[in-house]
C-alpha cells in the first residue's frame, strides 16, 4: 500500500480517522502554533492498517482550528 493518495482517490477501508475540531489547545500548542487568544485548534487522529489489519502508521496532526477547513466526501450507503 502507498503512504499517499492521489487526488479523488478513496481511503483505503483499512484507515480509521478521528477528528476533533473547536478545541482549545495546550499552552504548548499555543506557543508552537503561534496562535492568538483562545483560538481553537484541530486535532487529527490517523491509524492507518494493513490489509491484515495491523497499524503500519499513526499520524497526530494538530493545526491551527481558524486556519483550517475540513471536508469529506464520502459514499452514501
Amino acid at each position: 500500500m502507498s503512504g499517499r493518495l492521489n487526488p479523488g482517490s478513496k481511503l483505503p477501508s483499512t484507515q480509521q480517522l478521528m477528528d476533533e475540531y473547536g478545541v482549545v489547545g495546550t499552552t504548548e500548542e499555543f506557543v508552537a502554533l503561534e496562535l492568538p487568544g483562545e483560538a481553537p485548534v484541530l486535532r487529527t487522529f490517523r491509524v492507518v492498517r494493513s490489509d491484515h489489519g495491523r497499524a503500519i502508521e499513526t499520524t497526530v496532526m494538530i493545526k491551527a482550528g481558524h486556519l483550517y477547513e475540513l471536508e469529506y466526501r464520502l459514499p452514501v450507503v
